[in-house]
Protein backbone atom coordinates (compact mmCIF):
# COMPACT_ATOMS: atom_id res chain seq x y z
CA UNK A 1 0.00 0.00 0.00
CA UNK A 2 1.18 3.49 -0.94
CA UNK A 3 -0.67 6.88 0.44
CA UNK A 4 0.57 10.09 -0.30
CA UNK A 5 -0.43 13.32 1.26
CA UNK A 6 1.02 16.96 -0.48
CA UNK A 7 2.94 19.03 2.40
CA UNK A 8 5.31 21.91 1.45
CA UNK A 9 6.68 20.80 -2.03
CA UNK A 10 6.47 17.22 -1.40
CA UNK A 11 4.48 14.60 -0.09
CA UNK A 12 4.54 12.23 2.99
CA UNK A 13 4.73 8.72 1.80
CA UNK A 14 3.21 5.94 3.93
CA UNK A 15 4.38 2.57 3.89
CA UNK A 16 4.83 -0.57 5.66
CA UNK A 17 8.31 -1.30 4.86
CA UNK A 18 11.79 0.71 5.55
CA UNK A 19 13.61 -0.03 2.92
CA UNK A 20 14.70 2.13 0.41
CA UNK A 21 16.21 4.75 2.21
CA UNK A 22 19.65 6.37 2.38
CA UNK A 23 21.46 8.07 5.26
CA UNK A 24 20.71 7.72 8.74
CA UNK A 25 17.32 6.35 9.13
CA UNK A 26 16.26 5.93 13.06
CA UNK A 27 13.08 3.83 14.48
CA UNK A 28 10.53 5.94 16.15
CA UNK A 29 7.50 4.73 17.99
CA UNK A 30 3.55 5.97 16.87
CA UNK A 31 3.90 9.16 18.82
CA UNK A 32 7.38 10.26 17.70
CA UNK A 33 6.02 9.77 14.62
CA UNK A 34 3.23 12.21 14.65
CA UNK A 35 5.56 14.76 16.56
CA UNK A 36 7.95 14.33 13.38
CA UNK A 37 4.28 15.09 10.84
CA UNK A 38 3.36 17.68 13.49
CA UNK A 39 6.85 19.02 12.73
CA UNK A 40 6.99 19.08 9.08
CA UNK A 41 3.70 20.93 9.30
CA UNK A 42 5.46 23.96 11.19
CA UNK A 43 8.34 23.54 8.27
CA UNK A 44 7.91 27.04 5.97
CA UNK A 45 10.02 28.29 2.96
CA UNK A 46 12.19 31.33 4.30
CA UNK A 47 12.74 29.85 7.60
CA UNK A 48 16.10 30.10 8.83
CA UNK A 49 18.34 26.96 9.45
CA UNK A 50 18.49 26.60 12.88
CA UNK A 51 14.62 27.48 13.01
CA UNK A 52 13.65 25.07 10.11
CA UNK A 53 15.83 22.27 12.11
CA UNK A 54 15.01 22.81 15.34
CA UNK A 55 11.33 21.56 14.20
CA UNK A 56 12.37 18.10 14.04
CA UNK A 57 13.81 16.06 16.77
CA UNK A 58 17.57 16.55 16.78
CA UNK A 59 18.51 12.81 16.29
CA UNK A 60 16.14 12.21 13.00
CA UNK A 61 18.28 15.18 11.62
CA UNK A 62 21.66 14.57 9.19
CA UNK A 63 23.83 16.92 7.51
CA UNK A 64 23.75 15.11 3.35
CA UNK A 65 26.23 17.76 2.09
CA UNK A 66 27.03 21.32 2.00
CA UNK A 67 28.94 23.14 -0.53
CA UNK A 68 29.74 26.87 -2.16
CA UNK A 69 28.74 27.83 -6.04
CA UNK A 70 29.40 31.83 -6.83
CA UNK A 71 29.92 33.14 -3.28
CA UNK A 72 26.85 31.30 -1.61
CA UNK A 73 26.80 28.53 1.07
CA UNK A 74 24.39 25.53 0.01
CA UNK A 75 23.66 22.84 2.83
CA UNK A 76 21.33 20.13 2.67
CA UNK A 77 19.66 17.90 5.51
CA UNK A 78 17.57 14.76 5.29
CA UNK A 79 15.13 14.09 7.93
CA UNK A 80 14.01 10.56 8.53
CA UNK A 81 12.62 7.97 10.25
CA UNK A 82 10.70 4.90 10.33
CA UNK A 83 7.85 3.59 12.58
CA UNK A 84 9.42 0.98 14.79
CA UNK A 85 6.20 -1.28 13.66
CA UNK A 86 6.42 -1.02 10.23
CA UNK A 87 3.65 1.30 10.54
CA UNK A 88 4.47 4.47 8.06
CA UNK A 89 7.97 6.29 7.30
CA UNK A 90 8.68 9.55 6.91
CA UNK A 91 11.56 11.01 4.65
CA UNK A 92 12.57 14.94 3.59
CA UNK A 93 15.17 16.64 1.79
CA UNK A 94 15.94 20.61 3.40
CA UNK A 95 17.85 23.04 0.99
CA UNK A 96 19.30 26.11 2.65
CA UNK A 97 21.22 29.00 1.04
CA UNK A 98 23.10 30.74 3.27
CA UNK A 99 21.27 29.90 6.30
CA UNK A 100 17.28 30.14 4.71
CA UNK A 101 15.12 27.31 3.35
CA UNK A 102 14.57 27.46 -0.29
CA UNK A 103 13.43 23.77 -1.22
CA UNK A 104 11.57 21.02 1.02
CA UNK A 105 11.62 17.69 -0.91
CA UNK A 106 10.44 14.13 -0.16
CA UNK A 107 13.30 13.21 -2.45
CA UNK A 108 16.68 13.52 -2.86
CA UNK A 109 17.38 16.30 -5.96
CA UNK A 110 19.97 16.67 -7.96
CA UNK A 111 20.71 20.48 -7.73
CA UNK A 112 24.30 20.18 -8.75
CA UNK A 113 24.55 21.56 -11.89
CA UNK A 114 21.13 22.10 -12.46
CA UNK A 115 20.60 25.48 -13.20
CA UNK A 116 16.80 25.94 -13.06
CA UNK A 117 17.21 24.84 -10.01
CA UNK A 118 19.95 27.15 -8.66
CA UNK A 119 18.75 30.02 -10.02
CA UNK A 120 15.36 29.45 -8.32
CA UNK A 121 17.34 29.26 -5.20
CA UNK A 122 18.75 32.73 -5.91
CA UNK A 123 22.22 31.02 -6.92
CA UNK A 124 23.06 32.29 -9.78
Amino acid sequence: MLAAAGLLNGCIFVSNTTSGYKGNTRAVSKTEMVEVMDANNRVRLGMTLEGALESYPQRLVTLRSSASIDDHTIEVYQVAAYQSNGASRFERWLYFVDGKLVEVSDVELDWRGNEGLLLNWGVR
